[in-house]
């Protein structure tokens, strides 16, 4: 729908080209219209945020990974990676298999029928998940709103 009064305006501005180059190097073409969504700044403009993405993207993934990994040197063939809000990430070890739980796991919790363990690699991960996920839509807004 043309407007000729926004128009004639838009022909009054004076354009400013190192403007539009920053909003063309930070804002995402398909960003949508409220910023607290996120996806707002373009993947490439800001490094720790396209981490903190990177992370979000793929983190699930090296969770698959870690428990493949330690299934098959464990030999553990039912050891499986769980989660909930109290323990965090953990190995799922039933009590007829602690025999086999490698040297590096070690307990979180306790349970009737099995253990919880976590490691190093395993805790690393879910540091870099959480901070991803609660980092990145604030670095973003503040990326959106800091001065040039």
């Amino acid at each position: 729908m043309e407007q000729p009064a926004l128009a004639y305006l838009i022909e009054q501005l004076d354009p400013i080209p190192e403007l539009e180059s920053l909003i063309s190097a930070a804002i995402a073409p398909e960003a949508p219209h409220v910023i607290t969504e996120g996806g707002i700044i373009r993947t490439g403009f800001d490094e720790t945020l396209d981490k903190y993405r990177r992370v979000l993207r793929e983190g699930t993934s090296w969770i698959a990974e870690i428990e493949a990994k330690e299934r098959e040197n464990s030999g553990i063939s039912t050891l499986k990676i769980d989660y909930n809000k109290k323990d965090g990430y953990y190995f799922h070890v039933t009590n007829s298999q602690l025999g086999n739980v490698p040297a590096h796991f070690f307990r979180k919790a306790t349970l009737k029928n099995s253990e919880r363990f976590g490691t190093e690699e395993l805790a690393r991960i879910e540091g870099e998940m959480l901070e991803a996920r609660e980092k990145s839509a604030n670095l973003e807004y503040e990326i959106f709103y800091a001065d040039p």
